[in-house]
């Protein structure tokens, strides 16, 4: 009796665990489905042809994958419906919000779109590693050959990704950072500048060369502008005391 109740909890267990396992596969189809929407969205917004080039072989790839989920459904007897994908939801607000917040044709944006790349490419991975798995402890080593081909290209992909980021992009995107906070402090400084040059200097240098308040400066301006017009016009003062300066100086040459 004992031994009848245990085989069948036994039973019950790998039900459970088969069932698990078709569940595992129909979410992998759907976010593949998913994927295959998007890819075209991420090439057309990236700056580098490197990097639109791996979207495009990707979408590739993609189909691929989705043809052997199918091939695998056929075997199982399994019915996979298209669903909406939860998980690519996520990404793919991530990726309109990060379309906001970079500008077009920078290398900001191609290091950011390689990063989300990369993030579903790992959950990817997870799931294709953890199928092949599932598919080897139920014996069922077709579907297992198939996941393990899906795995493997995973697993390209994402170090592709991460040769384009290492090579070229997150080296320029960063200079592109530096170069942008170069200009904006210059920008400042010019603003800066023009702000003193408005406003005035609460310093300026008198005749003497020594500083002097505003209102000081301008007096003396006033003051030497007046003798300058009355020189000019010939005040009787100025004459006098021209001429007398003239014959002291005529007299000590003598």
């Amino acid at each position: 009796m004992k031994a009848v109740k245990k085989q069948s909890n036994s039973n019950k267990g790998e039900q459970e665990f088969e069932k698990l396992y078709h569940t595992l596969l129909k979410g992998i189809f759907h976010t593949e489905q998913a994927i295959l929407k998007a890819l075209p969205e991420m090439r057309t917004h990236a700056t580098t042809q490197e990097l639109q080039e791996a979207f495009e072989d990707h979408e590739i790839v993609t189909r691929k994958q989705i043809m052997r989920l199918e091939r695998i459904f056929k075997t199982l007897n399994i019915d996979a419906k298209s669903e909406k994908c939860e998980i690519m939801d996520t990404y793919s607000k991530m990726v309109q919000k990060l379309l906001r917040e970079t500008k077009d044709h920078s290398m900001v944006r191609d290091a950011g779109l390689i990063v989300i790349a990369q993030q579903i490419e790992h959950y990817e991975i997870a799931t294709y590693g953890g199928l092949l798995q599932f598919a080897l402890a139920l014996n069922d080593h077709k579907s297992a050959s198939l996941l393990e081909e899906s795995l493997e290209e995973e697993e390209q992909t994402d170090m592709d990704l991460t040769e384009i980021a290492e090579r070229d992009i997150n080296l320029e995107s960063a200079e592109e950072e530096e170069e942008e906070e170069d200009d904006d402090q210059e920008d400042a400084n010019d603003k800066n500048d023009a702000d003193h040059k408005n406003e005035g200097s609460p310093y300026r240098t008198d005749y003497s060369g020594n500083p002097a308040d505003t209102e000081d400066s301008e007096k003396v301006k006033k003051n030497q502008k007046n003798f300058e017009e009355r020189t000019a016009t010939g005040s009787p003062t100025l004459k006098s005391s021209a001429k007398g300066a003239a014959a002291i100086s005529k007299n000590k040459a003598k």
